[in-house]
């Protein structure tokens, strides 16, 4: 829990996080105590008054119930908050690493020692937003825990959940004591990351010339069949189930298709690199 709240960039410590989750199901428990109570009492007033019933929903008797679902839904989904948070915050930084590794590359390649190039991604917040955060929260940690930028770094990279960020870091502390040729090794990250980004986006295009296939079988030649087909039966059945098709079933598989598309297609945040593609 300690390192989903620290990647998650939620501003609780492990103990206060959990005060909040037992406070919420003291909340949720005496809410559902009330509930049920209020239940029992109104079909009690009801069995004493057979005229009632016919004014008392049947289903009253699954309001606690559902209830009670609907509480334990909220409350796994805030005790998996940081697990979440820190998914989206993973997926974020793992999208801006090949980018980010461009600019210290070109930092370092202008004579800027690694650390110092690590440290200025923190003025690149609109098109690298998950790295500059983070590189400022190592900031952070170096002036809360009396460290070295080296120190800070790798001690943000043991606390990080994302796996790719945590080598990158580590790579550019190694860099920086090892010495040597740095420059060369940020040209073999650089070279690798738009390797995998290329691989990437390979893949992305056969996924969606797949999608692009599927369309045309789902909407053009499956409709075009079906309408020869009522045509040349041209019964009171036939043609319902064409209504049914055109107006039902079209209808959902286009929902399907789009969630499918949404699914495969990567978030990326155009609106945060818009005026730098319109430049």
């Amino acid at each position: 829990m300690e390192k989903h709240l620290y990647a998650s960039q939620m501003a609780y410590t492990p103990e206060e996080y959990a005060r909040k989750v037992v406070r919420r199901i003291y909340a949720s428990l005496a809410v559902n105590a009330l509930l049920f109570a209020t239940v029992l009492y109104l079909l009690h007033v009801t069995c004493s008054s057979p005229n009632l019933l016919e004014y008392v929903p049947i289903d009253l008797a699954l309001l606690p119930l559902l209830t009670a679902l609907a509480s334990t839904a909220y409350l796994l989904y805030f005790y998996e908050k940081p697990k979440l948070r820190a998914s989206k915050v993973s997926k974020g930084l793992i999208r801006e690493l090949p980018y980010a590794c461009a600019y210290a590359t070109s930092y370092v390649a202008a004579g800027v020692p690694p650390r110092k190039a690590l440290s200025m991604l923190t003025g690149k917040s609109k098109l690298l937003p998950y790295i500059s955060r983070d590189v400022s929260r190592a900031e952070k940690l170096r002036q809360l825990f009396a460290l070295s930028d080296l120190e800070a770094f790798e001690k943000d990279s043991e606390m990080h959940v994302c796996g790719e960020w945590s080598d990158f870091l580590l790579t550019v502390v190694a860099a920086e004591r090892g010495g040597g040729d740095t420059l060369a090794v940020f040209r073999d990250m650089l070279k690798g990351y738009f390797a995998e980004l290329r691989a990437f986006y390979e893949r992305l295009s056969r996924k969606m010339g797949m999608v692009a296939e599927a369309v045309v079988v789902l909407f053009a030649v499956m409709p075009l069949l079906l309408y020869v087909l009522v045509s040349v039966s041209a019964t009171p059945e036939a043609l319902e189930s064409a209504r049914l098709f055109t107006f039902i079933m079209q209808p959902l598989l286009g929902v399907v298709m789009i969630l499918g598309i949404d699914s495969m297609y990567p978030k990326e945040p155009f609106n945060l690199y818009r005026k730098s593609y319109l430049r």
